[in-house]
């Protein structure tokens, strides 16, 4: 499975994360998942840039995550 890279907007809010391709669409409305596993309706999606294999987007995910809770004070 294939991800791409998106700049989603909520109201004043930009955020950048990978989505499944089938969703990564210019103009497509979602509902993204928040840290908290709640779910945010109403992301709009504003570009879709690079693809990566869906294995690689965990991978590098997991790697940030155990350096940030190695390196957070």
């Amino acid at each position: 499975m294939k991800s791409k890279q998106c700049v989603l907007r909520l109201g004043n809010t930009i955020k950048t994360c990978w989505i499944p391709e089938k969703f990564a669409v210019k103009g497509k409305y979602l509902k993204i998942k928040n840290c908290e596993d709640a779910w945010i309706d109403g992301w709009l999606v504003e570009s879709v840039g690079a693809v990566e294999d869906y294995a690689i987007v965990c991978s590098r995910a997991n790697s940030h995550k155990k350096m940030k809770d190695i390196t957070d004070i």
